[in-house]
């Protein structure tokens, strides 16, 4: 892009003809930075603009606390709800214990112990402590393995639906479960060969991001107020496709409150010096924080939860939307040394560089549209949808909350700025003679543009 920018387009712009009628058309955009100029370009409707936007993320945290860790839906998070793989899935999950398996992982230090009687009744207490959860729709592991075969071995009486109380009876069960299968390894999905690893199955209706943290809270609950009662028994967390989706949720969510706030110091830091200023970081802090908050605001009222998706896509949104404050902070500082009065300098700017934002934002959102209208995949469709929102916020705060932000606070860097000898914009407390001593500029007209003069290219 900076080859592009900086190199590229000067040259094209160098070998191409000139048009013949340079005018530019009046065309419905063009009034967008006029109207916004209208908006904030006094110190009055500055304070308002500040007011409302102070209002705006007040109201955006309740809701950006909807906002939710993981699937806000059943089914698969990658198809639409009426797709038939989760339409499938629905009536699969009403009808069937369930299709999202939790794996939890019990290890015991000594070989054979897991066939101890003891180690096998913590197992079933943790099984029945899981089954509370009203999303578990069914259980599978040794614990059922050997009541099963108890109660089998002796004519099928429920009185003998219980664990042995010896081990040894216990590794009997298990091999006339082994010995009368028709399949090989029929024990391998219960426990390894030595005995010492048992695998727990828990069959879930969905994994939503509720129904993943609550399963997990319930296992680390159960873990921590029981895990030590039988000595050399472990129980690790977590396996299935929950136990994947938990990871997920959970990386995502750590992942989300690093990068944001990497994301905000780095460019605070990389504004601040370039400009030389603190002021001129702290305004682009209040522009990405009203975006990012009405973004998961945004969020919060779509039902759409923060995954290994939504993450990226805000990280990428944030600096792209930065562009356009940076601009229009930026062209308020060249139209102040033009100019030497702080309104009619903001006035300018907006109805100039607002119009290049407005284009930038209308030609970005065209093409991400695509996805939102073509795309049978509806985490690409969220993606793009989110990616336009956080577009469109972004340049209101770059044509409202940037400008209205320089006429209250009237930053030092801006209202000192003046060009020397060699056009090179400066900013101090004191203005040189040299720069005192330049031409000002007609004032500008209501409509953004200095009388007289026609609409810059």
């Amino acid at each position: 892009m900076i080859f592009s920018v900086l190199i590229g387009v000067p040259l094209l712009l160098s070998i191409l003809p000139k048009p013949k009628n340079p005018e530019m058309r009046e065309t419905a955009l063009r009034h967008i930075g006029a109207i916004c100029a209208r908006t904030v370009a006094n110190p009055t409707a500055a304070r308002k603009a500040l007011g409302l936007a102070a209002l705006a993320i007040l109201a955006s945290l309740w809701a950006s606390s909807q906002v939710r860790i993981g699937d806000s839906e059943p089914g698969s998070p990658i198809l639409y709800p009426e797709h038939d793989y989760n339409v499938s899935s629905k009536e699969i999950n009403q009808r069937f214990p369930g299709s999202e398996e939790l794996y939890i992982v019990a290890e015991h230090a000594e070989k054979g112990g897991i066939k101890k009687p003891e180690v096998l009744r913590a197992l079933q207490a943790l099984q029945n402590h899981m089954l509370s959860d009203p999303s578990v729709g069914g259980r599978k592991g040794l614990p059922d393995l050997i009541t099963q075969v108890n109660r089998l071995m002796h004519n099928d009486d429920p009185r003998w639906l219980q664990i042995p109380h010896d081990a040894n009876y216990v590794g009997g069960l298990m091999f006339t479960y082994m010995a009368s299968s028709p399949i090989p390894g029929a024990l391998n999905e219960f426990t390894d060969t030595d005995d010492r690893v048992a695998n727990l199955v828990f069959y879930y209706k969905d994994r939503q991001g509720e129904t993943i943290r609550r399963a997990m809270h319930m296992a680390k609950q159960w873990i921590e107020q029981h895990g030590d009662a039988v000595p050399g028994l472990s129980i690790r967390l977590a396996g299935g496709t929950l136990g994947v989706a938990a990871a997920m949720n959970e990386s995502a969510f750590e992942t989300n409150l690093v990068v944001l706030p990497l994301v905000f110091l780095l460019i605070f830091v990389f504004v601040m010096l370039f400009y030389t200023s603190w002021h001129a970081g702290l305004m682009m802090l209040l522009a990405m924080a009203f975006a990012s908050a009405l973004t998961y605001a945004y969020m919060g009222l779509a039902g759409m939860g923060i995954d290994i998706n939504t993450v990226p896509v805000i990280a990428v949104g944030i600096g792209v939307g930065i562009d356009y404050s940076i601009y229009m902070m930026d062209r308020i500082r060249e139209e102040m040394a033009k100019f030497g009065r702080l309104t009619d300098a903001v006035r300018q700017a907006i109805a100039t560089t607002g119009i290049a934002i407005s284009f930038t934002a209308l030609t970005l959102m065209a093409g991400i549209i695509m996805w939102v209208i073509l795309s049978d995949l509806r985490f690409q469709s969220d993606a793009a949808l989110l990616l336009c929102v956080m577009i469109v916020i972004n340049a209101i705060a770059a044509m409202l909350l940037v400008p209205a932000w320089v006429l209250v606070f009237k930053p030092k860097f801006i209202t000192g700025a003046y060009a020397d000898e060699d056009g090179i914009l400066h900013a101090d407390a004191a203005v040189p003679a040299s720069a005192e001593s330049l031409p000002v500029a007609p004032r500008v007209a209501t409509g953004g543009l200095p009388q007289g003069e026609r609409h810059p290219a």
